[in-house]
């Protein structure tokens, strides 16, 4: 069977259509690739910008947080420098007031102990006298056995 030359240009006449259809479709899809090239093109450039952004932020707290660590450094040294200064005053002051409080003790203990010879002298001189001229025996044993506990 054969067709009609009639279908045949009918046949010829729906290609042409359907292949400038798809021509349009293509042009059209051409078009949208190139919009979106151009789109993702403009998300990279935002993308990129960001990122720098955010490393430059993360630069900034670090050199931010790096001087504020030397700050505190110095301020800590500072203040153990002050402590360990204001230490040695207190020990100096410390040391001198024993010495002085020693030397006020040791000045104490050599009148205490000139009294006691003073004490033992007078008791001593005072026995004898007693001893010389008591009548009393009674009176002569007492202070001859204290005696004996000093000398």
């Amino acid at each position: 069977m054969s067709e009609s030359p009639n279908t045949k240009n009918e046949d010829m006449t729906g290609v042409k259509i359907d292949v400038g259809v798809l021509k349009e479709k293509v042009s059209t899809l051409t078009d949208l690739c190139v919009k979106m090239d151009t789109v993702i093109d403009k998300l990279v450039e935002s993308h990129d910008r960001h990122i720098t952004k955010v490393y430059e932020n993360i630069d900034d707290q670090r050199d931010r947080n790096s001087d504020e660590l030397k700050e505190l450094r110095k301020e800590l040294q500072e203040r153990m420098d002050e402590s360990e200064t204001n230490l040695i005053t207190e020990l100096k002051s410390i040391r001198q007031q024993l010495t002085d409080h020693i030397n006020d003790e040791t000045a104490n203990l050599k009148r205490i102990m000139k009294w006691k010879k003073v004490i033992v002298i007078a008791f001593i001189v005072l026995t004898l006298l007693v001893l010389n001229h008591s009548s009393d025996a009674e009176i002569g044993k007492f202070f001859r056995g204290i005696l004996s506990l000093f000398v």
